[in-house]
């Protein structure tokens, strides 16, 4: 087998690992029984001139049959060991980072062993993960995520020194608007700077430093059962409002308004659910 061979078979195999282990098992077994089955069907026979080109094209599929009944289960069966393997690793660094806690269990970690901690972590969030398979550019996708029918992109940065910048979060807030999903997650060991902060208020980007995913981490650890979070939810949600006070002038329940016009213009003010019949403000 030549190298470029070689290294489309390794694709194919991580493409499947990307299936959940059990789902690839089955579909090797199915694979088998639908391929033996053609492989071992009698050969229909030659009664007129004019069959014998569909007979040798029936020959040729009976022969990839009888290679694939063997090559394709074996290819799926990879891909589920290589899942089920990942799948460990991943659980194996859940622990560890559990065990020590903070950026000094982070840090430790490769780049890649950071994405897989992150991607098992918002698994065990109630997310289903899919990394990016491939080592090349992920054009600053790391994984993908769904939840609830929502598609959500994810970027992961491990840096030890350096904080994470407004740049970034405004590329990946780029990024999720391109692909049309619901909204995203930039996770870093590290910290970010007060300007990303401030970019993502109001956008539907989650931004999880150092801190926030260790304790994210230690609240999976405990169990490998899907924990819903809504901090880790990233379907963008109106600010909680005050309660709302009693009207001055009735004592009803005020609702909380905008000014159209006037010296107040764009400013929120209280106003009296009554309304026009009441008249009563209070300032917000």
């Amino acid at each position: 087998m030549g190298r470029r061979s070689r290294k489309e078979v390794n694709e194919l195999v991580q493409l499947i690992s990307r299936i959940p282990w059990w789902a690839s098992v089955l579909c090797a077994i199915v694979a088998y029984l639908v391929l033996n089955a053609l492989a071992t069907a009698p050969m229909p026979k030659l009664t007129q001139p004019n069959q014998l080109g569909s007979l040798m094209v029936g020959s040729v599929w009976r022969g990839l049959a009888f290679a694939g009944q063997y090559i394709v289960p074996l290819l799926f069966l990879l891909g589920a060991l290589m899942s089920f393997v990942r799948r460990r690793e991943a659980s194996a660094l859940v622990q560890q980072a559990a065990q020590t806690p903070g950026a000094a269990g982070l840090n430790q970690m490769s780049w890649p062993q950071f994405e897989r901690l992150v991607g098992e972590t918002l698994r065990r969030m109630g997310y289903q993960i899919t990394e990016n398979a491939g080592a090349g550019p992920d054009g600053g996708i790391d994984l993908r995520a769904t939840r609830d029918g929502q598609r959500y992109i994810v970027q992961c940065k491990q840096w030890r020194t350096y904080r994470v910048g407004v740049s970034v979060v405004r590329e990946h807030f780029g990024i999720v608007t391109a692909e049309g999903a619901a909204g995203g997650f930039v996770v870093t060991s590290g910290r970010f700077t007060e300007e990303a902060v401030e970019f993502a208020v109001g956008k539907p980007i989650v931004l999880i430093d150092g801190e926030r995913l260790s304790k994210a981490v230690a609240t999976v650890s405990r169990s490998d059962r899907p924990q819903m979070n809504r901090d880790f939810d990233a379907t963008p949600r109106e600010p909680a409002q005050a309660a709302a006070p009693s009207c001055p002038v009735c004592n009803s329940a005020m609702v909380l308004r905008q000014a159209r016009q006037g010296s107040r213009a764009g400013q929120p003010f209280w106003g009296c659910r009554q309304f026009p019949k009441c008249r009563g403000v209070r300032q917000a």
